[in-house]
């Protein structure tokens, strides 16, 4: 916050939510996490499109090589592949075709930002998961 170091700050406010007014908090991280979502979004086009350079139709084995180059995008598996060239993992293969913007269409609404963006629960989590008291 603006100010001296001596400025009181109410903490309380900065957690406050109701119906209609949002918390300050709770807004920049909402903001936070759609930056972070954005740029996921565009590195993944800029990869995928300087990788095929001016043509429209991409195969999988220079999406995979062009996305392992990527600290985040090189966690995607098998199945996010095979969900962005709509095929099944057992048909997936190097030679594998899709135009480039079906391609980014299918991997921008496919669950690689779920999984990225929202971790599976640890195993300690899973095996107590949290009860509301009755």
């Amino acid at each position: 916050p603006g100010g001296a170091g001596d400025t009181p700050i109410d903490f309380e406010s900065l957690l406050y939510d109701d119906f209609y007014v949002m918390s300050p908090l709770v807004y920049v991280l909402r903001v936070q996490h759609m930056e972070e979502v954005l740029s996921l979004a565009n590195r993944l086009e800029k990869l995928v499109r300087d990788a095929t350079g001016l043509s429209s139709v991409v195969k999988y084995s220079i999406v995979q090589a062009a996305l392992k180059e990527d600290t985040e995008l090189s966690l995607l598996q098998a199945e996010d592949y095979a969900k962005a060239f709509n095929v099944g993992i057992d048909e997936l293969s190097p030679q594998c075709e899709r135009n480039i913007d079906e391609l980014l269409s299918m991997m921008r609404h496919g669950d690689i930002f779920h999984a990225l963006y929202f971790p599976l629960l640890s195993p300690d989590d899973a095996d107590h998961p949290h009860v509301e008291p009755t």
